[in-house]
């Protein structure tokens, strides 16, 4: 089997997410993709307050009806900061030694790799996909090994898409109607209900 994780807060999930997950799960043939939100990532906060419980409900909305995807709550329920050592560790146990994963990340975040906690282990346990994007290299220099793919590049981020609903701004297109239809419903990011 062959899995593919994607970290990170997911506040709010966009396309963004969707392709980097659907492009790597069709490049690197694989069997399933799990997204898993943060409670508390140890590399940023979480802007907005926006619960974890909302994250995951609007994650589950996104993949909704892609079989490959699936969302794991391991890093939500953690009340303190989640390191992927750990849970890349709980995945490994979970499908045993046979299993390949993978892991997923933005050329933006592939200068850090040796900055992560056991990052030399780590990277013994998975293989890291790093995903070009405009204006980062995916080079590596500190002997983590990766794998880069290119995906079609989308301007979308989540900060951007919390500015314009609090700016009042149309977000439509940024996200699968379903998300942003709970965002509305549940007045996330500052933004009025319809």
């Amino acid at each position: 089997m062959r899995i593919g994780l994607i970290g990170g807060t997911f506040n709010p999930i966009h396309f963004g997410h969707l392709v980097l997950a659907q492009e790597c799960a069709f490049v690197m043939k694989l069997d399933k993709v799990i997204f898993i939100p943060s409670r508390i990532p140890p590399h940023r906060a979480v802007d907005n307050h926006v619960s974890v419980e909302h994250r995951l409900k609007m994650i589950r909305a996104a993949i909704k009806g892609d079989r490959r995807f699936e969302v794991s709550t391991f890093e939500a329920d953690k009340l303190t900061p989640a390191y992927t050592i750990d849970t890349v560790k709980y995945f490994r146990k979970k499908y045993g030694p046979a299993c390949r994963i993978f892991f997923m990340v933005g050329a933006d975040w592939a200068h850090s790799l040796h900055t992560w906690n056991n990052a030399k282990e780590l990277s013994k346990l998975v293989a890291f996909i790093i995903a070009n994007r405009p204006g980062f290299s995916s080079k590596r220099r500190d002997g983590i090994k990766t794998k880069s793919i290119d995906i079609p590049h989308i301007d979308i981020s989540s900060t951007m898409i919390r500015d314009r609903i609090k700016a009042k701004r149309p977000v439509s297109f940024f996200m699968p109607h379903e998300v942003e239809k709970y965002i509305r419903d549940n007045n996330l990011y500052g933004g009025n209900k319809k």
